[in-house]
């Protein structure tokens, strides 16, 4: 029902970058819809065997695939010292705080804050490419 109501709406479709959020709403609609319409009462453990993952079909890896490469593009272009503190945290598996702040010459006490104004410095970015499009 998700991709026939996307169907049914693609002329509407205003922002294309948000569809993968547009999809996981409408499938969330349609699957409470279905709920509550279903007069069969089903134990959590026979649900289990019926979902599929979410995560399997290649709808899903195109939309990660999509994604990842967006977000490297904007942390590319963010500065040397940003970039590569998101590197350090995000790229290089689990590390501690000592190592990172050895690897960028970012303070330990500055890690976290250094943090957050870059995550919010990419998300207008990405706020920002979104209002283009």
């Amino acid at each position: 029902m998700t991709w026939l109501r996307l169907a049914e709406n693609c002329g509407r479709v205003q922002h294309p970058d948000r569809l993968g959020g547009w999809l996981a709403t409408t499938a969330t609609r349609e699957s409470l819809r279905i709920l509550r319409h279903t007069k069969q009462t089903a134990t959590v453990d026979d649900l289990a065997d019926t979902l599929t993952d979410p995560a399997a079909g290649p709808e899903r890896t195109a939309l990660d695939a999509e994604t990842a490469h967006a977000v490297r593009t904007l942390v590319a272009e963010l500065p040397p010292r940003q970039r590569a503190l998101i590197h350090a945290m995000f790229n290089q598996g689990t590390r501690h705080y000592s190592q990172i702040s050895r690897d960028t010459g970012i303070p330990i006490g500055s890690l976290g804050p250094t943090r957050a104004r870059t995550l919010r410095q990419l998300r207008r970015m990405l706020d920002q490419r979104a209002q283009r499009k």
